[in-house]
């Protein structure tokens, strides 16, 4: 085993081969955001990629740890160190982002 903290890898160059090294670049530019990936769907869907399927059959709740309360009239919420996802309007289909 290498400890990688004090034997980083630099200046690597693209890989060639599935077995080599990447850079960390080199593997974000290749990430697709969720609303570029595609679902299997039927016809012109309005819902019809990997955001849409999130926001529509995700709820919002905590996954681990924390504790979400009420923080203000406003409806705004506090969360004490936990990990989860939460709608970011009161829409059932709003957008579904996650939180630590």
């Amino acid at each position: 085993n290498i400890y990688m903290a004090k034997h980083r890898l630099l200046h690597l160059p693209l890989p060639t081969d599935i077995q080599e090294a990447a850079s960390k670049a080199y593997a974000d530019a290749l990430i697709l955001p969720a609303t570029q990936v595609e679902p299997s769907h039927i016809g012109a869907a309005t819902f019809d990629d990997l955001q849409d399927l999130i926001n529509n059959t995700m709820s919002a709740g905590r996954t681990s740890g924390g504790l979400i309360e009420a923080s203000s009239a406003a409806g705004n919420v506090k969360v004490n160190l936990g990990t989860g996802f939460i709608k970011i309007t009161d829409s059932p289909n709003g957008l579904t982002r996650s939180f630590n």
